[in-house]
C-alpha cells in the first residue's frame, strides 16, 4: 500500500471512530440537519472502505433518510448529488452484506433524487463491488442497457 493510501485508511478510521452517536445529534435545525447529514454520509463512507459494513449500512441508511432543507443557496442542489452518491455507497454495503434487493432499492434512489442521474449512473456502473448486479434485468434496465 502507497504512503497516500495508508494516510486515507488513517483518516478515515480516525473519521470513524470520531463520529460514533452521531446518530443522536439531530434537532429541527436545518442547519444542524445538514451538518449532522454530512458526518454520517462521511462515516457511512469511512466504515465501507475499512470494511466495517455494517456500521456502514446504519451510517448511509440514516444519512440519507433524514430530511434535505430547501434553501436559496444552491446548497440543497448539492446535497441531493452527495446523497445520491452515499446511495450508490449504500448499495455497495447492502450487497456485500448479502442483500441485493436493498441495493438495487439503493440504487433506483439514487437514479430517482439525482440531479445529474447520468453521473450517478456512471460511478455505479464503475464500482467493481457491485458487479454481482449486472446480470438482473433491473440493473439493466435502470442504467438502460439492452
Amino acid at each position: 500500500m502507497s504512503a497516500h493510501g495508508r494516510r486515507d485508511a488513517e483518516v478515515r478510521e480516525v473519521l470513524s471512530q470520531w463520529t460514533e452517536g452521531v446518530e443522536s445529534w439531530v434537532g429541527d435545525d436545518p442547519a444542524e440537519v445538514a451538518e449532522v447529514q454530512s458526518l454520517l454520509l462521511s462515516k457511512g463512507a469511512a466504515a465501507l472502505h475499512t470494511g466495517r459494513i455494517n456500521t456502514a449500512r446504519l451510517a448511509l441508511r440514516r444519512g440519507v433518510d433524514l430530511p434535505i432543507p430547501t434553501d436559496d443557496t444552491g446548497e440543497s442542489a448539492t446535497r441531493w448529488s452527495r446523497r445520491s452518491y452515499a446511495l450508490v455507497d449504500l448499495a455497495e454495503a447492502e450487497l456485500a452484506s448479502g442483500d441485493p434487493e436493498a441495493a438495487l432499492r439503493a440504487l433506483s434512489g439514487a437514479m430517482a433524487q439525482a440531479p445529474a442521474p447520468q453521473i450517478v449512473a456512471d460511478v455505479a456502473r464503475t464500482r467493481a463491488s457491485l458487479a454481482p448486479l449486472h446480470a438482473d434485468p433491473r440493473w439493466r434496465s435502470m442504467f438502460g442497457i439492452e
